[in-house]
């Protein structure tokens, strides 16, 4: 239902498709105006004589119809999802509708009332942490999401923590030798070594990585390559919260 409030009559009420007669009235100026209510927007408002609502011009005889078209407007809300479940860590939002928010595990953000349109979400995502998915409720993508006429659009964000990593080191025989060593990790850019120099991956997700010593150097053969967790370097099986050293 929809408020009106005129200078000829008493407030009255209309839902969609209503109308409202007045009764009959000398020729003169008259107004009537819409009270918009919470989640709508009065997208337009015409006279059949070309009037404008506020100062219809009724002439003698003639009746003047004013029609007030209205559009519900929608809403999106952000809902933040952790693994593991409970993590209290605060993750950042920027959006083109609002000013940036924070939400943790388990919370949401409502826009509040948005007009029909496209709009934008985008998270900053805290070292440590990867984004394993960002997925509306409707099939829009976070960066353009398609907010129609009264629907209110869902978008979950789920961050999983990243644990362990794996650090390689580097030995020779003889005992500190400057040749450097070159090595492929599958979570990387390709890196160098010399004797008893390191390589940390940073923090992984759980999986299966590998790392292998290319490009070896002319006169030195590869004499092992071992994980402290005795997985083989091609396939070195990461669990969560696990560190894994491979010294070659």
């Amino acid at each position: 239902n929809f408020e009106f409030q005129t200078d000829y009559s008493s407030n009255f009420f209309l839902s969609d498709g209503g109308q409202n007669q007045s009764e009959l009235l000398s020729p003169g100026t008259y107004s009537v105006e819409e009270l918009v209510p919470d989640g709508w927007e009065l997208t337009s408002a015409s006279c059949s004589d070309q009037s404008d609502p506020s100062s219809i011009s009724l002439g003698a005889g003639e009746t003047v119809t004013c029609t007030f078209t209205n559009t519900q407007q929608g809403k999106i809300i952000v809902e933040k999802q952790t693994d593991p479940d409970g993590s209290q860590q605060g993750f950042e939002f920027a959006t083109d509708y609002s000013s940036n928010f924070s939400l943790t595990d388990g919370q949401q953000n409502d826009s509040g009332f948005l007009s029909p349109g496209t709009y934008s979400v985008s998270e900053t995502v805290p070292a440590g942490w990867d984004l394993t998915s960002a997925i509306c409720s409707d099939q829009s993508d976070p960066s353009a999401i398609s907010v129609q006429a009264g629907e209110t659009v869902t978008c979950t964000f789920t961050n999983t923590q990243l644990f362990g990593g794996i650090t390689v080191v580097k030995q020779t025989d003889p005992d500190a030798s400057e040749q450097s060593f070159e090595f492929d990790p599958s979570w990387g850019e390709n890196f160098t070594l010399t004797d008893g120099q390191s390589e940390n991956s940073g923090p992984l997700l759980p999986g299966t990585y590998s790392v292998a010593e290319v490009n070896l150097p002319a006169n030195w053969s590869l004499t092992s390559a071992t994980c402290s967790d005795e997985s083989p370097v091609s396939e070195i099986s990461l669990d969560a919260d696990e560190s894994i050293t491979c010294t070659f």
